[in-house]
């Protein structure tokens, strides 16, 4: 395959990964809203640690998706050959998968405790 091939066919695979970041923050963004909506059902323990479980899966499925779709990015854009095409490789090559499993840690750590907190509290 010729280098341009491979430029395209990782630029739209990392289009894919673009998606998946949408749709985490959608997951995000839908569990902050069902948490804060204030149902009484909420204040229930085990209602909340289904939430913070479902949250979890679909956190993990989101994130095994991310990775698996760097790791054929990262495959097509170590196929480029031309050596002048070097620094446009070193870019595609960022960020590295551990930046993905930081950000989603940290922001699911955040939301476990906000899951687990905050609906005790009645409005």
């Amino acid at each position: 395959m010729e280098d341009k091939d491979w430029i395209n066919a990782a630029t739209q695979v990392q289009g894919l990964v673009m998606t998946l970041w949408t749709v985490y923050v959608a997951i995000v963004g839908a569990t902050l809203a069902f948490v804060t909506s204030g149902r009484i059902m909420l204040q229930r323990p085990h209602v909340r640690l289904l939430v913070i479980a479902a949250y979890w899966i679909a956190s993990s499925v989101n994130l095994w998706a991310m990775l698996n779709l760097r790791k054929q990015h990262d495959l097509m854009a170590f196929s480029i050959k031309d050596s002048s095409l070097s620094t446009l490789k070193h870019y595609m090559l960022r960020p590295k998968p551990r930046v993905y499993i930081a950000i989603h840690l940290g922001v699911d750590i955040g939301m476990t405790v906000v899951a687990w907190n905050l609906p005790r509290f009645p409005a």
